[in-house]
């Protein structure tokens, strides 16, 4: 019983946390780079014309080595805004846009709150999708958490109405506690998902597996 009291009081403290994520770098964006990353300002001006066109705008936030958005590249001529701070994965991205000419990617370093609040403007994506974001499993890390009830506030104010967010995790007390947050945000009770939405197999997912770790996806629309 008190084991239970304890986890309610944890997810109450992580749930009822309205104040701006901070952006820690992890260990892999601290290694040596001599290279910059920012967008060149023609391709800002495409990213945001694109923004307006007729296509899908896609939002990937912590794209790893970028094996999601990848998987998830089609003959549909959607737009993909990705986001990270890991260099090997930006570099993977970069060089697939180079070697294929694509106009439809386009890649962000840094923290993915102040990109967000500073580029897009609201109601402009159709999909957000985290995937198996850092946990910061540790209670006293967990202020580090991508996402708590201001950042959830902020990315529905981006989504178009029908607009659709997809969290995945393997770590179950964050994906209690996002639930638990979204169901505050939208004002209704949220179960998780019993399918994988749009979400592509990775090698992140394969991994935990194999650890028999459980997946959870909860896949929301904005509908307001």
């Amino acid at each position: 019983m008190l084991q239970h009291h304890r986890q309610l009081e944890e997810i109450y403290l992580i749930t009822s946390n309205k104040a701006k994520p901070i952006f820690y770098s992890n260990h892999r964006s601290r290694q040596a780079c001599q290279k910059s990353y920012k967008l060149s300002d023609d391709k800002i001006k495409i990213a945001k014309s694109n923004l307006q066109n007729e296509h899908k705008n896609f939002l990937e936030i912590g794209f790893g080595t970028g094996d999601a958005v990848i998987n998830m590249l089609c003959d549909k001529p959607n737009n993909y805004y990705c986001i990270e701070s890991y260099y090997r994965g930006i570099e993977n991205l970069n060089n697939l846009i180079k070697k294929n000419n694509l106009e439809n990617i386009f890649v962000f370093h840094g923290d993915a709150i102040d990109i967000i609040e500073n580029f897009f403007p609201n109601d402009s994506i159709d999909y957000i999708h985290i995937f198996f974001p850092d946990p910061w499993p540790k209670k006293k890390h967990r202020k580090r958490r991508l996402i708590n009830l201001y950042s959830i506030n902020m990315l529905f104010s981006k989504l178009k109405e029908n607009g659709k967010f997809h969290f995945t995790t393997d770590h179950i007390n964050y994906a209690y506690s996002v639930r638990d947050m979204l169901s505050k945000q939208l004002k209704k009770s949220i179960s998780f998902s019993n399918n994988r939405g749009l979400r592509p197999i990775t090698s992140y997912e394969k991994k935990a597996y194999k650890k028999n770790n459980l997946i959870f996806d909860l896949i929301e629309a904005k509908l307001f």
